[in-house]
């Protein structure tokens, strides 16, 4: 799915896709890599972050959308279930009220 992704990410230069995080741009805390999107100065209104650890979204749960994990599967198709729901977002003035209503993250770092 990586290679899928970032054929997409060249194929429609960075249209929907502007920034991909590694864990070189985490912090780590307490044996978590926690993604701060203000640290890397995003605007929040506009971001999300697509992780399958809940504690990535440490410092901006309502921009988290969590994904289940995948290591090295040539089929995963995690992405691709995200989809439509990442359309929804495309020109919305604040991602953030619809990640919260569909995802509901808050939930998972406060069980994490």
């Amino acid at each position: 799915m990586a290679f899928s992704l970032t054929n997409e990410y060249k194929r429609t230069e960075g249209k929907y896709i502007k920034h991909r995080m590694f864990r070189e741009a985490c912090l780590p805390v307490e044996g978590n890599y926690l993604k701060d999107l203000n640290v890397l100065g995003r605007d929040l209104r506009k971001a999300v972050l697509v992780d399958n650890s809940p504690h990535a979204f440490g410092y901006q749960v309502d921009n988290g959308i969590p994904i289940e994990s995948w290591f090295d599967d040539p089929n995963d198709t995690e992405l691709l279930k995200l989809e439509q729901f990442l359309r929804t977002l495309h020109g919305a003035d604040d991602v953030r009220d619809m990640v919260r209503a569909k995802f509901q993250t808050y939930r998972l770092v406060a069980d994490a």
